[in-house]
């Protein structure tokens, strides 16, 4: 009886106290539902690091430098990297230009899926290092 207990005991910590999770991924626009692509469809002419709630643990990051200026460098997106630390979710990456506009493999246009571990008070965002504002936030009400 006592090893039971004592299994039992163990068995609640390991499971009890395992630290949640948070994950996130790229994704293409064709394979996300139709809220997502609607506001995709709504700020894709607007440049800039878009925010979108699909729900409670749900989250999209659209990240958009499609509009290039003529005679302006083209702005792309690199080493994207999501995390949680206490109440707030942190959304980090590196910003480049270049001229060559040509260039089908820069990163202009990304959308991610974020998978919340719980509800985060506040989203910072870190451009090369840098905190800047979100230019939209939207979310499905969900």
């Amino acid at each position: 009886m006592k090893n039971a207990i004592c299994l039992f005991s163990l068995l609640i910590l390991l499971f009890g106290c395992t630290p949640s999770e948070l994950s996130y991924s790229e994704v293409k626009p064709d394979t996300v539902n139709n809220d997502v692509k609607e506001f995709v469809t709504s700020v894709e002419d607007t440049n800039g690091i878009h925010f979108y709630e699909a729900d409670k643990n749900t989250k999209y990051i659209f990240f958009n430098e499609y509009l290039v200026e003529q005679g302006k460098e083209a702005h792309y997106f690199e080493d994207i990297e999501i995390s949680g630390e206490g109440q707030i979710l942190t959304i980090s990456f590196t910003e480049h230009a270049t001229a060559e506009y040509a260039n089908k493999s820069i990163t202009n246009r990304l959308l991610y899926e974020v998978k919340t571990d719980k509800d985060y008070e506040s989203v910072k965002l870190l451009k090369n290092g840098e905190e800047i504002a979100l230019k939209v936030v939207s979310g499905s009400g969900k």
